[in-house]
């Protein structure tokens, strides 16, 4: 978790593929900082309702409240030319199970990609994130839609569509930050 908590503190962008949560394999974004976070949902920047912080704490409870986790050291490898502390979790939740695979630099404590698999009600997903830390910048504001905190019944209005900001059964933001 100190990895995660420090990712909070400092100019991140994750770079997101993912399957299993739509009908195609999706391409995302997210940029934290200065305490904000955004997340580029279908080739639009949105800023998420909750601060960088909230997303942390928002990691820390699901561990917390889990009914089965798991973390184990492996080898270390070397992602780039980084070498890398290795990591895999397994959570069990009331709503299902979540499987990492996480690399964390040496040099700098912060994660450098993560390999998650997620599984809830029999639906399965994957997601691959990279993350970088150089020259992390606000989106912009062209491209940056501001959306209301909303709950999973309630759409976001963007140019006169109607977005369903995600949310989980707990009506938590889902970001497609791996915890």
């Amino acid at each position: 978790m100190a990895a995660g908590d420090k990712q909070f503190t400092v100019p991140s962008h994750a770079f997101i593929s993912s399957k299993g949560l739509g009908p195609t394999p999706m391409q995302s974004e997210a940029i934290s900082i200065n305490g904000a976070t955004y997340v580029m949902v279908h080739d639009r920047w949105m800023r998420s309702p909750q601060t960088s912080q909230q997303l942390a704490q928002q990691a820390k409870e699901k561990v917390k409240t889990a009914t089965v986790y798991t973390c184990k050291q492996l080898a270390d490898e070397t992602v780039g030319t980084t070498l890398a502390n290795v990591y895999t979790s397994h959570t069990e939740t009331g709503t299902g199970t979540t499987d990492t695979q996480l690399w964390i630099a040496k040099t700098t404590g912060l994660p450098l990609k993560s390999e998650v698999d997620l599984s809830s009600n029999g639906h399965k997903s994957h997601m691959s994130v990279r993350y970088e830390y150089e020259n992390v910048k606000v989106p912009a504001s062209r491209s940056l839609t501001i959306v209301a905190p909303t709950t999973s019944s309630t759409p976001a209005r963007r140019g006169g569509s109607s977005d369903r900001l995600r949310t989980d059964r707990n009506g938590n933001s889902v970001t497609g930050w791996p915890t």
